[in-house]
């Protein structure tokens, strides 16, 4: 008798506590269940949100790029963390990782491995390729676009079909996540089909100057003492995550419902002049079960069908604004609704709170009445509103002051 596998991931956060099943294949025997736990996943994103400040974006691109398996790239200006946030991740995964800065004249061989003198001069042609990128479970290339376009187009089979020729054949390469990072997007035609294939896209900035305090605290901190990072997955458990994902994906691809969202959300990006690759339509749905599965949802919900948009989209930083229009003509997302209300009550608690704390013994009644109110108020949002990425600085933000608040009011009542 022949019973289906099933996959079960497992999460817990403020939204509740569940398990959520796919098939996984046929099995013969007992139909044994396999279950994946979110912790390890859950744990890499509060350890990157506490190192890099302001980076809530970067760092659920980062996790969706490791758990799709989708190569990854970081676009920004030189200082926002790019480099150090890609190691970050690398370090936290118990899997052979390759780094590399690309220049104008680094040569193939630097990337996969040098000619094997030996075995060529018995005729055959072949590449050591120990320590390299076709070795590795997780690749780093720095500065992507400065390397030739030799480079570039042998990675594009890399990319595509994760496999190597070598030795008169191809072979199938371990690659889990590639991450790549530019300070720019490079306007030559003959990398239009390299970066098409680099599925997750972000771009970075410099954080906002009301980040700047929290910045100079972390960042010294992190550079005097380092991270001191330590791998709390392996690559058993990252191959198990993103054959959840890939599962997910298939099965929610079948809901109409889903499939008409994304159709109308492609419409309205038509529409706002940002065009999209069929190969990146197809991805887009596999991104938005990874952002599911990074946010922790028992299933695909239509704020991961827009996530998955925000991701996939972009083609320069331009268009960004014009992608955010088309989602919210296409009625996918409620996320950035909550990220601006939490950010709202977030900067109301800090000015109510520092106007009594600068009051002090001369903090009217009224003073107090407010500051409950306002921490009241927090509290509750806290508890209902769902764990995402996105919300995760301002929810940290918001918890932190409202027990501030809460000693403040304690203190002066006392």
């Amino acid at each position: 008798m022949v019973r289906r596998r099933v996959l079960k991931l497992e999460f817990r956060g403020a939204a509740g506590t569940g398990m959520a099943k796919v098939p996984v294949g046929e099995g013969a025997g007992g139909g044994a269940k396999e279950v994946v736990s979110v912790a390890p996943l859950r744990r890499m994103r509060d350890t990157l949100l506490g190192l890099f400040v302001g980076r809530e974006v970067e760092v659920e691109a980062m996790l969706v790029g490791l758990v799709s398996g989708e190569p990854t790239i970081l676009v920004g200006p030189p200082g926002t963390a790019k480099t150090m946030m890609m190691e970050a991740i690398a370090k936290m995964v118990n899997a052979a990782t390759f780094y590399y800065l690309l220049t104008p004249s680094t040569e193939p061989e630097e990337l996969f491995g040098p000619l094997d003198v030996k075995a060529l001069r018995e005729g055959v042609y072949r590449r050591i390729t120990d320590g390299k990128l076709p070795s590795a479970h997780i690749a780093l290339l720095d500065e992507v676009f400065k390397g030739s376009s030799a480079i570039r187009n042998a990675l594009l089979d890399v990319i595509l079909n994760k496999r190597f020729y070598n030795v008169g054949r191809y072979e199938r390469l371990p690659l889990l996540a590639l991450y790549c990072a530019s300070n720019e997007v490079s306007s030559d035609a003959e990398d239009a089909a390299f970066y098409d294939r680099l599925t997750v896209r972000c771009f970075t900035d410099y954080v906002d100057q009301t980040l700047w305090d929290e910045l100079l605290l972390r960042g010294v901190a992190l550079s005097v003492d380092g991270a001191g990072l330590e791998p709390v997955a392996d690559v058993e458990y990252v191959e198990r995550l993103q054959g959840f994902v890939r599962l997910r994906a298939r099965n929610a691809v079948e809901r109409a419902e889903l499939r008409e969202k994304m159709v109308r959300a492609f419409a309205a990006l038509r529409a706002q002049r940002v065009e999209v690759s069929d190969r990146r339509k197809v991805k887009a749905f596999i991104v938005a079960a990874a952002v599911s599965v990074v946010a922790g949802e028992p299933e695909l919900s239509p704020d991961s069908l827009a996530e998955a948009v925000r991701l996939t989209a972009v083609h320069e930083r331009e268009d960004m604004e014009r992608v955010e229009k088309a989602i919210a003509e296409a009625g996918l997302s409620t996320v950035q609704e909550v990220a601006q209300r939490l950010m709202m009550i977030e900067t109301e608690l800090r000015n109510v709170l520092r106007m009594v704390k600068e009051k002090g013994d001369n903090a009217t009644r009224d003073d107090l009445r407010a500051l409950a109110t306002v921490m009241k108020r927090a509290k509750a949002e806290i508890a209902r509103v769902p764990r995402h990425p996105r919300y995760a600085r301002h929810m940290s933000a918001i918890a932190a002051l409202a027990s501030e608040a809460a000693a403040v009011l304690e203190e002066i009542a006392g």
